[in-house]
């Protein structure tokens, strides 16, 4: 679990993205054929590391950012 909230620390990095966003920029970034349901995904960023800043009304969805930027 703990290289799987590293690799979302990379994804992220300093921007400020929606669940898809997130994992469009994973998948296009990992070799792996690592897959997220939006669910999962939004449970891993509930961790302390991550928190919600706002809400895209065009997306409908919840913007994350990483707390620490990289």
């Amino acid at each position: 679990m703990n290289s799987t909230v590293k690799r979302l620390e990379q994804a992220l990095g300093d921007e400020t993205l929606t669940i898809n966003e997130i994992i469009l920029k994973l998948k296009n970034q990992e070799k792996r054929t690592t897959s997220f349901t939006t669910y999962q995904l939004a449970n891993l960023l509930r961790r302390k590391q991550f928190e919600k800043v706002g809400f895209c009304k065009v997306n409908k969805q919840a913007l994350w950012r990483n707390k620490n930027g990289i």
